[in-house]
């Protein structure tokens, strides 16, 4: 993770404008003061976004390396490997990244690093 990004409420009232999802990073792109900030999200193991309505202010960004989500994502993984199609091997220390819009919502993107590009 790079340094630089500070979690929390320091992302209060940034505009989530796009994610884009590729086969292995996720980038989050946020305004910031008019300006587009990136969050990328590295060799990504699950992705959660659940109740988008219509308001996509940022109220916080945290970052967890204990997550329930990540347990979830390593548990289907670990079915996943079961039935065949290659093994995935998942021996890091995962971390989840949780966006919480104004309303409520809350996307999880689990990953191996985060790093910030503006």
């Amino acid at each position: 993770m790079n340094d630089k990004i500070a979690w929390g409420e320091c992302w209060h009232d940034t505009l989530l404008e796009r994610i884009t999802i590729d086969y292995d990073n996720i980038v989050v792109e946020i305004e910031v003061n008019e300006k587009i900030t990136k969050l990328i999200c590295y060799n990504f193991i699950g992705f959660d976004y659940l109740g988008q309505w219509d308001e996509n202010v940022i109220k916080c960004i945290t970052l967890s390396e204990d997550d329930e989500m990540i347990f979830v994502a390593k548990e289907r993984i670990k079915y996943n490997n079961s039935l065949g199609g290659g093994v995935k091997i998942f021996e890091t220390q995962w971390k989840c990244v949780c966006i919480e819009l104004i309303d409520g919502v809350v996307i999880h993107i689990i990953c191996e690093k985060v790093d910030y590009n503006n």
